[in-house]
């Protein structure tokens, strides 16, 4: 694959982990899930993406840290390097989504697998994709990484605890 076509890839991946592809899917995500009446977990998938969203913000502008050199060709506007907000961005959000089939629509192993194995790959692809481009330097990749990491957990936390007590009452969550 020549260097174009390479970058070609690698920008095509890249937008997948974009805010607006995040945003459709957690739009998405909500949407059938208040088909279902799973109140809870839509209202879930906005909280961690929205939230997601306002911590990366917050600390881009708190620590302002300038992107690397030549990286302007890649992105639309200004913004700080870290974290990356498409590698926080896309572990919530594709880690939201495989949290859902999990818990709300697989009882198979192997979907579990697949589902995990999937999201993984695209998370890790994401991230690889923002330091091939150079708009970012490796910390800020693995540091969204690890952000995303654990707004998603004190998310599933919430989540799970809200269930348990939902459960306790008869709801559907």
């Amino acid at each position: 694959m020549d260097n174009f076509a390479g970058t070609r890839v690698w920008v095509a991946v890249s937008l997948v982990g974009s805010p607006i592809a995040l945003t459709a899917l957690c739009l998405l995500m909500a949407g059938v899930l208040s088909s279902q009446r799973r109140w809870v977990m839509a209202v879930g998938a906005i909280v961690a993406q929205g939230g997601g969203g306002i911590i990366n913000e917050v600390l881009k502008q708190t620590i302002q840290r300038p992107r690397p050199l030549g990286a302007q060709a890649y992105l639309y506007g200004h913004s700080w390097s870290f974290p990356s907000g498409h590698a926080m961005g896309s572990l919530i959000g594709y880690g939201f989504l495989c949290y859902a089939v999990v818990v709300c629509w697989s009882s198979s192993r192997n979907t579990r697998n697949v589902a995990i194995a999937l999201a993984s790959t695209l998370i890790l692809a994401i991230g690889i994709s923002r330091l091939a481009l150079g708009v970012h330097y490796i910390s800020d990749v693995i540091g969204g990484w690890s952000i995303g990491a654990v707004w998603l957990a004190i998310c599933v936390l919430v989540l799970q605890r809200v269930a348990r007590t939902e459960h306790h009452r008869g709801a559907t969550v």
